[in-house]
């Protein structure tokens, strides 16, 4: 590997390692997976710093060239995290399923507060309803009175 290879690989895997910690630490990646991408970060780090050992997987697996070994984990890599996530989305569809039916069935149940309920405890504090109408009444009368003006075609 030329040096302008190995400083270009180095720089990908750190900005790889820098960029997978900054998203566990705005929370947008969960640490859950964090580890997995973090593994992988160094994997690379250490391929790019010590190439020889990309030669002695290669010839340890009986592939021809160092290039065919990266493409080959990469595509089990990918392979492994398609299925994870697959079994993922099954959870959570089956999770989907169960909360909506749950739902349904407290709905029946009356248990669920109804949302003009909801609507009059919002309205006032301390149990005592506001005289003045909600943003969503004073635009319904509004819609109203427009449609009244309105002449009628006839």
């Amino acid at each position: 590997m030329n040096p302008k290879q190995k400083i270009l690989a180095l720089v990908m895997a750190v900005g790889l390692l820098i960029f997978i910690i900054e998203t566990v630490r705005r929370r947008k990646l969960r640490e859950e997976y964090a580890w997995l991408w973090v593994l992988i970060g160094i994997i690379i780090l250490v391929l790019s710093l010590w190439e020889e050992s990309l030669r002695v997987i290669t010839g340890f697996l009986g592939i021809e060239l160092p290039i065919n070994t990266v493409f080959f984990f990469g595509l089990m890599f990918v392979v492994f995290i398609n299925l994870h996530f697959s079994v993922k989305i099954s959870q959570l569809t089956n999770q989907v399923k169960r909360l909506t039916q749950e739902l349904a069935i407290k709905k029946e149940e009356g248990q669920i507060i109804k949302s003009e309920d909801r609507t009059s405890l919002r309205q006032g504090y301390g149990g005592q309803a506001s005289n003045q109408p909600s943003p969503r009444q004073r635009r319904a009368g509004a819609e109203l009175r427009t449609s009244n003006d309105e002449p009628t075609g006839g």
